[in-house]
């Protein structure tokens, strides 16, 4: 094999080495992969309790200020809108309350109901 050859298949192993090497230091170092230790904690799959959903349409205000992101105005706000029209007809009508947009309704969407349980 000519020195050239040995050259075009020597450096591409070494720097896929290289590079493979930094890559798995990195990863193992920054968490990008779950690399068991001996000190590895006892992970339990017990789900938790299930929270019981607040319905929008008869919540009181203390009950609304138990989510997260409503104060004391947005929840009058939202108690001020259930009695103007009637209630709201889905969760995602909550979005038409000032301050409540699609980023705050993905937090609350599941915490959320609009009919009894």
């Amino acid at each position: 094999m000519s020195k050239k050859v040995l050259l075009w298949l020597v450096f591409p192993a070494f720097f896929l080495c290289l590079f493979l090497g930094i890559y798995l230091h990195d990863a193992y170092h920054n968490s990008y992969l779950l690399i068991p230790s001996e000190q590895s904690e006892v992970i339990t799959t017990e789900e938790p309790a299930e929270q019981k959903k607040i319905n929008i349409n008869t919540a009181d205000k203390s009950e609304l200020m138990e989510l997260e992101g409503i104060g004391e105005a947005r929840a009058k706000e939202i108690i001020r809108y259930r009695e103007k029209r009637g209630g709201f007809k889905s969760i995602q009508e909550i979005m038409r309350i000032s301050g409540i947009g699609r980023k705050s309704f993905l937090k609350l969407r599941d915490y959320i109901t609009v009919t009894e349980e």
